[in-house]
């Protein structure tokens, strides 16, 4: 298991603050949980064979009750740390403030890929 710091380092370079959320996917029993959105270049990231998986929205978000679009999610922070669990060894703690949507997934791996535009 790679330390979070090194995966850290990685995201913060990429510089993602305030970009939209895009294309969130959650495959059954939380198998491949990835996100992706366009700064510079593409990224795409990905957190594979999760455990646990919360999200909360802003109460305070007024949501258009006009239109079956989702709200748009900016991100404002990203955050890993190890978590040290008796059945599971150690898993990933990821936590994504995506106003208005905050998620916080425990995985076991993490594999982050960016594209050229």
């Amino acid at each position: 298991m790679k330390k979070p710091e090194i995966f850290q380092d990685i995201i913060d370079s990429h510089k993602y603050w305030d970009m939209l959320l895009e294309d969130l996917i959650i495959e059954a029993e939380f198998k491949r949980i990835q996100f992706s959105y366009t700064n510079d270049k593409r990224y795409m990231y990905v957190f594979e064979n999760g455990y646990k998986v919360l999200f909360d929205h802003c109460l305070e978000y007024e949501r258009s009750s006009n239109t079956e679009e989702s709200s748009p999610c900016f991100l404002r922070d990203i955050e890993l740390k190890i978590i040290d669990q008796g059945v599971h060894d150690s898993l990933y703690a990821i936590v994504i403030d995506a106003y208005p949507l905050k998620l916080e997934i425990w995985c076991e791996d993490i594999i982050l890929q960016k594209y050229e535009n």
